[in-house]
């Protein structure tokens, strides 16, 4: 007799309405009333079992560093907080991803799906802030436009952070007498700003861009006395921190059938750092820089066998 054998694209295990468990990825669908109204979708995150979110960023159990992608493009933190979860159909974590996200990638991938829309959108939003202790302030604006053919958004952040410190220690030992008076004023500025483009050119292709920036500017300057045993040295230093990074991507995706797709990748990376301090009559200064360009031609195929084996 002959066999039927049956070729399976995938095996879906459902514990519930919510959650869909795949063989490479896990599926949580969002609902908004489940959530404060006007929550950001970062906290959506927070609810995954498996992720913990951070400042510094996200981890899958506690040991992959995860790489956030919002409606197919690299995103970051920054980006997501200004996502209201409203917004959000579903978030997929995935363990083990395919080499479309990168060569180099040995972590995870989080993708946020946001809701389609099927009317035009605009959508903008300021939001400011101030700090009466450390005499900082901060400006972030934000904007969203939506197409049938056209996904833009961008999104800005400027904030300063000054601050005064002043101190005075006096120490004694034996007949040792040590007392030193610090005065500390640090002004400084940090930027943030990220864009992302998607056009479909078809059904089957579309085209992304996407670029971000992060810079920040301090200056420090310290002026003070030591006395030690009634002799009194005056000092002045300064110091200064520059940082600068410049990231653009472009995909386009062209999708030759259902489980086959074809992706050309670019990628430009432009890093400057430089700090200098002046101590009395020294001067010491360090400048790193890093320039990168990369690109990749990337043939995906979900489904193949091998030996008549499904992979």
């Amino acid at each position: 007799s002959k066999e039927n054998r049956t070729l399976l694209d995938e095996v879906l295990i459902t514990g519930d309405n919510s959650v869909t468990e795949k063989a490479n990825k896990t599926i949580f669908k969002i609902n908004s009333n489940d959530f404060l109204k006007n929550a950001k979708a970062n906290v959506a995150l927070k609810t995954i079992p498996n992720l913990s979110v951070t400042g510094q960023g996200i981890m899958i159990d506690n040991r992959k560093e995860a790489i956030l992608f919002i409606d197919g493009i690299e995103s970051s933190l920054e980006e997501l907080n200004r996502i209201s979860v409203k917004e959000i159909s579903k978030i997929e974590v995935i363990s083990n991803p395919s080499a479309s996200y990168g060569d180099e990638l040995t972590g995870g991938v989080i993708k946020v799906i946001k809701k389609e829309r099927s009317k035009n959108l605009f959508k903008g939003e300021i939001e400011t802030y101030k700090g009466l202790r450390l005499h900082s302030f901060g400006v972030l604006p934000s904007f969203a436009f939506k197409n049938k053919a056209i996904i833009f958004n961008t999104f800005y952040s400027y904030g300063t952070n000054n601050q005064i410190n002043n101190s005075e220690s006096y120490r004694t030992y034996e007949d040792l007498n040590y007392n030193q008076i610090i005065n500390k004023e640090i002004k400084g500025d940090q930027n943030y700003s990220s864009s992302r483009l998607k056009i479909n050119l078809s059904e089957k292709s579309n085209i992304v861009f996407s670029g971000r920036y992060f810079g920040y500017s301090f200056k420090g300057n310290s002026t003070g006395s030591i006395t030690e045993n009634n002799v009194k040295n005056n000092y002045e230093s300064t110091n200064t921190e520059l940082l600068k990074k410049i990231t653009i991507n472009s995909v386009y995706k062209y999708a030759l059938n259902d489980h086959n797709s074809l992706f050309l990748k670019f990628k430009y990376f432009d890093y400057l750092n430089k700090s200098t301090s002046i101590y009395l009559s020294d001067f010491n200064s360090v400048i790193s820089k890093i320039d990168e360009v990369s690109s990749a031609l990337v043939y995906e195929k979900n489904i193949a066998t091998i030996l008549k084996l499904p992979v």
